[in-house]
């Protein structure tokens, strides 16, 4: 079922192939052109195949680079990205939060990898606490207060990435207080979810 993809895909494919063949699975060079394709594929809503590819490329880039290569902390970060498309929530937070968690003691909190990290792992509590609503709201709460917590102390110095996930954030959290009949908490969240959009 290749006719449909855009040639970018079966360009990389290729690639990777001739890689592979020329200088081996591991080789750094290869393990960038796999890391291309993968994205490629989620790009294209592959998500089940880009997930398949990332596991085994992040299984080969540690041996290679270590856990704290930027190379492979990318490739960390897209794989918790594909966990988020296929459904597995709970895979993705886990990896999102230990690739932060390294991108920060290695890169510093303001690289642009470390910021990618920081708002996918705020994206994929949203969508954890979206999944548990209404009938864990108060699970869901602490999801949206979570994902609040992660980014709010950097939206100032990067606004883009973090001011949708951190509206999203204050709406799921004003939601999950209005099923705990927490009026007042739901309204001082939404206010600040519109404050967040106005900003």
């Amino acid at each position: 079922m290749t006719g449909d993809r855009r040639p970018g895909i079966e360009h990389y494919r290729h690639v990777v192939e001739g890689l592979q063949l020329t200088k081996g699975r591991s080789h750094p060079e290869t393990l960038r052109a796999r890391l291309n394709l993968a994205e490629a594929l989620l790009a294209d809503h592959y998500h089940s195949e880009a997930m398949m590819h990332l596991e085994q490329l992040v299984a080969d880039s540690v041996p290679v680079w270590g856990p704290d290569h930027p190379d492979t902390l990318l490739a960390r970060h897209t794989l918790a990205v594909a966990y988020g498309r296929v459904a597995r929530i709970e895979d993705g937070i886990e990896v999102e939060g230990d690739v932060l968690n390294d991108a920060e003691r290695v890169l510093g909190p303001d690289h642009p990898d470390t910021v990618q990290s920081r708002a996918g792992l705020a994206w994929l509590l949203v969508q954890r606490g979206r999944i548990r609503m209404p009938g864990d709201a108060r699970g869901a709460l602490r999801d949206g207060l979570s994902a609040i917590r992660i980014v709010h102390s950097r939206v100032g110095a990067h606004p883009e990435p973090f001011r949708p996930v951190l509206r999203q954030a204050y709406l799921l959290a004003a939601d999950a207080a209005d099923h705990n009949r927490w009026p007042e908490l739901a309204a001082a969240l939404r206010e600040r979810a519109d404050a967040t959009e106005a900003s």
